[in-house]
């Protein structure tokens, strides 16, 4: 019998972290924008077309089609108006983790540009996510619209793909679950690698390399990269100050996560979040 923990069902830990939904709708001809989200996208094109650069490929987004970009991966768009001098889409900004440290739409094997039949259905999904934000003090009733329309997408896409259990059920992830789950939950909380590999019941020359050969990465590396991550979809989504998302992320303050920021996204967190919110905005 493993004494690897036993990975609980995959349906029962999905958790909806991240929902923003919205229109575009400008004179925005040749424009080009860069960026790595910390969250998917589904980008549905309605007038002009856009194109796109993400994962080594290149292709054109028309009127009717739609782009999943996964989360975390480099995209470049270039805005090309329509007949009307205007450039028209809708878009949905999500993420869903799995066991709270796994990005579920990762173990999707999804096309960069979907199929005309998904994108069709997609269509009304991604219309009523934009409805969802129109909340009132006290009320409930947008939040579950947002929870079942989320459910819907993701319902949507896995109907049309392949979920890559392996990366997900492997046995060196299943060795270093406990430390996963901990940095989830505290990570605004110093910690290191001893303490980390006695949570998973390991020495720790054999804790870092069950886990650099699961992630390619050391354990503190991905810290610092989850740390980042979770920093960059606050700036996005609030309006926190620097330093309280510093505070929140484990960054001693607001300078070292500027520093570690824009070595990680190549821009500072300000000017990343004025530049995430004037694209779609």
């Amino acid at each position: 019998m493993s004494d690897s923990p036993e990975l609980p069902d995959l349906a029962s830990t999905l958790q909806l972290d991240y929902f923003q939904a919205g229109i575009m709708d400008r004179a925005c001809e040749g424009m080009r924008h860069r960026k790595s989200p910390p969250f998917a996208i589904l980008l549905q094109a309605l007038e002009g077309h856009y194109e796109i650069q993400c994962a080594g490929r290149a292709f054109k987004l028309y009127p009717g089609q739609t782009a999943f970009i996964p989360a975390n991966t480099p995209v470049e768009f270039v805005h090309r108006a329509g007949p009307s001098g205007y450039l028209r889409a809708q878009w949905l900004h999500f993420y869903y983790s799995c066991l709270g440290v796994i990005d579920f739409l990762s173990l999707l094997k999804l096309p960069l540009l979907l199929p005309e039949s998904l994108s069709e259905n997609l269509g009304p999904l991604l219309t009523a996510a934009r409805d969802t934000d129109e909340a009132g003090p006290g009320n409930l009733a947008p939040d579950i619209r947002r929870y079942q329309v989320a459910a819907s997408v993701l319902d949507a896409l896995v109907a049309v793909s392949e979920v890559r259990k392996d990366s997900l059920f492997s046995t060196r992830l299943q060795r270093v679950l406990p430390a996963l789950l901990h940095i989830d939950k505290n990570l605004a909380a110093p910690f290191g690698v001893k303490h980390l590999a006695r949570l998973c019941g390991l020495s720790e020359s054999r804790f870092h390399a069950v886990f650099s050969e699961e992630f390619a990465c050391s354990p503190m590396h991905y810290v610092r990269r989850k740390r980042l991550e979770r920093a960059a979809r606050l700036l996005v989504s609030g309006n926190e100050k620097l330093a309280a998302v510093a505070e929140d992320t484990g960054f001693a303050d607001a300078f070292h996560l500027s520093h570690a920021f824009k070595r990680h996204y190549g821009l500072s967190p300000l000017l990343y979040r004025r530049q995430a919110r004037a694209l779609w905005e």
